[in-house]
């Protein structure tokens, strides 16, 4: 009787840190890489070095060529530079998932 409870003692404890581990995981980005909401596109202004907002009409100092997408999370608000070839097609609103490495955009993926 007493083996039986402390197995089930220790299988409810790992079970428990199971489930941390799980949640825990998810509250921790790995290689740089979060879920993100895009909040806004900037794309350059012929005049000035300014990026102007698609939505907000807000404008932006230009760092280098290219766009910049404003990315939201729970814990953060960024604005990154990407190329606007490659990254045009992402919409305002849309859940991506984003790898950053020192400042800079590597990887934008859908769900």
């Amino acid at each position: 009787m007493k083996k039986e409870k402390v197995k089930i003692a220790v299988l409810s404890l790992s079970l428990m840190c199971l489930i941390f581990l799980l949640n825990f995981k998810e509250l921790i980005p790995t290689k740089g890489e979060r879920w993100m909401t895009i909040e806004e596109k900037y794309y350059p202004r012929e005049d000035k070095g300014l990026l102007k907002g698609i939505r907000s009409g807000e404008e932006v100092k230009r760092n280098g060529s290219g766009c910049a997408i404003k990315f939201n999370s729970h814990r953060m608000t960024a604005i990154y530079s990407i190329d606007c070839d490659r990254y045009a097609d992402y919409r305002i609103g849309e859940k991506v998932k984003v790898t950053v490495h020192h400042d800079k955009v590597v990887k934008i993926r859908r769900k």
